[in-house]
């Protein structure tokens, strides 16, 4: 039984929790009816939650058909890593700025390990699904050093995005080494001096999102590939 709290809200983040630990799988439609049963509540209360995850683009609903995991789309590619420049971008210069504070030399600790137990991941031919939260923790101690509400959401709406795609950017051969390479080159321009270290900065990071970019865009080439030739 559904605990006693406001349903649509605990409808929500229940499915919320099951889309970003994959048990709910893409390519699969799901019936409301079923799902409602499974969680314990009416349809109601249900729908409220699904539309509002619909809005969040966790799912896509199919009229009569039921809902399933959102699809990336070209257009969501885009727009996302437009964010991510935007909210990443101001981030690591917020922690360059600061880099000789208590906290952020806390921060630069942080990452260091991040960096350090990616290494060491690396090193064990770490599966993608094993090297993901570390490349997660990397970009979300930057994101969490600036203490914003608003930011750390447009992250975490972004992050849960690209997460499945993110996967099968890793399954290409080469990719954890480029990424960690690029993280370490992040990095080091956060520590760097000099008139024209911010722009190192937010260069790196650019560079970063560009080339993570080109992958998903990649992936999402070979998924409607796979799609047109089924």
């Amino acid at each position: 039984m559904a605990p006693k709290k406001p349903l649509e809200e605990y409808a929500y983040k229940y499915m919320k929790q099951r889309i970003n630990d994959g048990t709910l799988e893409a390519g699969v439609i799901y019936s409301e009816t079923r799902m409602a049963a499974k969680i314990g509540i009416s349809r109601t209360p249900f729908r409220t939650a699904l539309a509002k995850l619909r809005q969040d683009h966790y799912i896509d609903i199919l009229p009569s058909k039921g809902f399933q995991v959102h699809n990336m789309t070209l257009d969501d590619i885009h727009n996302t890593y437009q964010s991510r420049i935007a909210v990443e971008g101001y981030c690591t210069l917020y922690l360059h700025w600061n880099k000789h504070t208590p906290e952020g030399q806390a921060a630069l600790k942080e990452l260091d390990r991040v960096l350090h137990d990616a290494e060491h991941a690396l090193n064990r031919n770490t599966s993608a699904g094993e090297y993901l939260p570390l490349d997660d923790a990397f970009h979300q101690v930057i994101v969490a050093f600036c203490k914003n509400r608003e930011l750390m959401a447009l992250f975490e709406n972004y992050n849960h995005l690209l997460r499945l795609i993110a996967l099968k950017t890793f399954e290409a051969p080469g990719r954890f080494q480029q990424s960690l390479s690029e993280h370490r080159e992040i990095y080091q321009s956060i520590l760097s001096e000099g008139a024209h270290a911010g722009e190192a900065v937010y260069r790196s990071v650019i560079r970063h999102i560009d080339a993570t970019k080109q992958c998903a865009l990649s992936v999402l080439e070979q998924n409607n590939t796979a799609s047109e030739g089924g």
